[in-house]
């Protein structure tokens, strides 16, 4: 259980992290040269995905944590597994 008074802390974070996702997708669509073409490099891409990684995990438990009665532990461990498979995966990637 969430303690009522972390409400607006988790909504807060929930707004700033759907925003941040939004305006990455933004940058990345500016340029799009430097992720995909022959001029792409594996760090532009490890770096978008890292981003994209890190405000999903912070948006998702943001959220779980919104909705009421809901354990912080079982989806902290779910998000956790799901960050280092996306760690694991950008490694691949950058040492491809």
């Amino acid at each position: 259980m969430v303690p009522v008074s972390f409400h607006d802390f988790f909504s807060g974070c929930a707004t700033v992290a759907g925003a941040l996702i939004g305006l990455l997708f933004v940058a990345l669509s500016v340029s799009p040269e430097k992720l995909t073409g022959h001029d792409a490099r594996a760090e532009h891409q490890v770096r978008a995905g890292a981003a994209f990684s890190a405000l999903i995990n912070t948006l998702v438990i943001a959220l779980v944590a919104l909705l009421p009665g809901a354990s912080l532990g079982q989806a902290g461990i779910i998000v956790a597994a799901a960050g280092l498979a996306t760690t694991s995966g950008l490694v691949v990637v950058l040492y491809r």
